[in-house]
This record gives structure tokens, C-alpha cells and sequence, in this order.
């Protein structure tokens, strides 16, 4: 541990094994390096036992490649065959190339562009006597966005209406010609999940560790099928696995993808409760070179004293 001067960082990094944690961390705090030396602990500690391994989910592909980069830094390349880190949309990818079958998704299906899918909603809203106007695609993307994003309330169960209806001829028509969009590969994955636990449970005998980089920018479909893999499925025979345990790393003022359904502030604090998560705050920064920048940078955030808000 002397190799690590921060004390905030040795905490995060050294946390029990067993518990679940959040790292809140501004830019510059050392995220991008407790990450790796985490998963480093991880493997050196002898907790996975092939063909056991750890999930590392982030947002973006960049933040997936610096993920695997700064492990394959740290430890031997043997190790990064104990590792798995991509986006939620690649892990629900490969999901569904391995058990779409199962809601009668082609296994070989392809992503559907958003051009795509917005000229069938304008040639069903001609079928149905609209006039398929720039306001109306939009409100339907708000539509959805709240159903299968935020997981408001359940499309499947909607009265009719003119979404509704376009919802459930889409659906269909990504079955039928084998095309799925970005929101649906979450969707069907969330499906899959939650009405084959089976199938759940294939990934949660390999992931016994899970780690979200960016946890921020998730949505409420994103944190449904982590708290799947995590918790699995509610189990009154007592027979249930035990909870995987979670390394998140969050900081609510750098969240960036609202408009892709992301609530920072409630994932956060779902996160804490559901997960019960020990929380470990960075509190040295590693990037500003000055002591005032970093001092306004900490009043911004209001960790000085949990209560400065500009």
C-alpha cells in the first residue's frame, strides 16, 4: 500500500473484496487509476477462479479500451483473460446473439439506424392519417425515452394510443426483420432477464464481480439489468446466489446524457441503498497544478463541507 501516497485512493483500492463500493471522484481525482489497481487486488487476491470472471461496464468504447489499456499496464496479460470490459449496449449485444432465440430475436441480428426507424414511425403515422410532422417524431422519441429508458411505465401494458400502437408494430417489426435498435438492445436484454432467470444466471455464475465506470450517465434500464446481474432474481426458497459485488465510480456534476434518459442524482442514491455500498470519496487532486483551482473545484462540488452550491 506504501506505493500509494493518496489515502482516499488506498481506500477505494482496498476496500473489502466482499463489499460493494462508490467512488465519487471529480476529474483529476485519480479515477482512471484506482479503477485499474482495483481490478489488479482483485485478481491478486485470488478471489476469481476461472472460468469466473469480472464485468467491467463503462458508457463509451473509449472508456471500455482506456479500462483494458491501463490494466494490461499493471499486470501480467495472462490476467486480462479475467476480464471483461465493454459498454451496457455491447454486453446486452452479446446477449442477445447468445439467447435472443429466446424472444425470438435472429441470433444474427443487425442495429438498426435511427433513419431507419424514424422513416417507418412517419410511413405508420401516414397508415394511420397523420401527418408525420418534426413535433410528433419528437414527442415519440420523449414517448419512449420515458417507457424503455426511464422504465416509467410499462409500453407492453399501455392503453391505445397512436405510440403505443407504433410501439408494438416496431417491436414486431424488429423481431421479424431482425433488427434492433440502440434503446430496444436494452430493452430485450431487460426482458430476457427478467422472464428467463436461467439465463441470468449463466452470466451470474461467470461475473462475480461487477465494476461501472461513468455510473453517472446510466439510465434506469441501465441500473435494471446490473441490479439483475447483481442481486439476481427475488427467491423465496433461500436457494438464490449470493449478491455480486459492485464497484461503481459516479460524480453526479459530470453527468452529460440526460437526454439519453440518465437521472444521476436518483441512480446514486439507488446504488447506495439497493447495493449497500460502502462510499469512498477521492479527495487529493492529482491534475491542477493550482492549489486555488482545486480549492473553487472542491467549493463547486460542495465537498468541502456538503453544502457550497453555486
Amino acid at each position: 500500500m506504501s506505493e500509494i501516497p493518496d489515502p482516499s485512493q488506498r481506500k477505494a483500492i482496498y476496500a473489502p473484496l466482499g463489499q460493494s463500493v462508490l467512488v465519487t471522484a471529480p476529474p483529476g481525482y485519480g479515477k482512471t487509476f484506482v479503477m485499474p489497481r482495483r481490478i489488479e487486488f482483485l485478481i491478486k487476491s485470488g478471489k476469481l477462479v476461472p472460468p469466473e470472471r469480472a464485468l467491467g461496464l463503462t458508457f463509451t468504447n473509449a472508456a471500455a479500451s482506456e479500462m483494458i489499456d491501463r490494466l494490461n499496464r499493471r499486470v501480467s496479460a495472462k490476467y486480462l483473460d479475467y476480464v471483461d470490459a465493454m459498454t451496457f449496449h455491447s454486453f446486452c449485444y452479446r446477449v442477445l446473439r447468445a439467447y435472443g432465440n429466446c424472444l425470438h430475436l435472429a441470433m444474427d441480428f443487425r442495429i438498426l439506424p435511427g433513419q431507419e426507424k424514424r422513416k417507418f414511425f412517419e410511413a405508420f403515422v401516414k397508415k394511420e392519417g397523420q401527418a408525420a410532422q418534426d413535433d410528433l417524431w419528437y414527442a415519440y422519441r420523449e414517448w419512449e425515452m420515458d417507457r424503455i429508458l426511464r422504465l416509467l411505465s410499462d409500453p407492453q401494458r399501455e392503453a391505445d394510443s397512436l405510440f403505443a400502437r407504433f410501439w408494438q408494430a416496431y417491436k414486431k417489426r424488429q423481431i421479424d426483420r431482425s433488427e434492433v435498435d440502440f434503446n430496444h438492445l436494452l430493452w430485450f436484454t431487460n426482458e430476457l432477464f427478467h422472464s428467463r432467470p436461467e439465463i441470468l444466471e449463466v452470466y451470474r455464475r461467470v461475473y462475480k464481480y461487477i465494476l461501472v465506470d461513468e455510473f453517472q450517465d446510466t439510465n434506469p434500464i441501465q441500473f435494471s439489468i446490473l441490479h439483475l446481474l447483481a442481486q439476481g432474481h427475488d427467491d423465496q426458497t433461500g436457494s438464490r446466489a449470493p449478491m455480486r459485488p459492485v464497484f461503481i465510480f459516479a460524480d453526479d456534476w459530470q453527468s452529460i446524457y440526460s437526454f439519453l434518459g440518465a437521472v444521476p442524482k436518483e441512480q446514486i442514491g439507488k446504488a447506495k441503498t439497493s447495493f449497500r455500498c460502502q462510499e469512498v470519496v477521492l479527495k487529493e487532486d492529482h491534475r491542477t497544478a493550482s492549489p486555488a483551482l482545486s480549492l473553487f473545484g472542491r467549493i463547486l462540488r460542495g465537498s468541502q463541507t456538503g453544502t457550497h452550491r453555486l
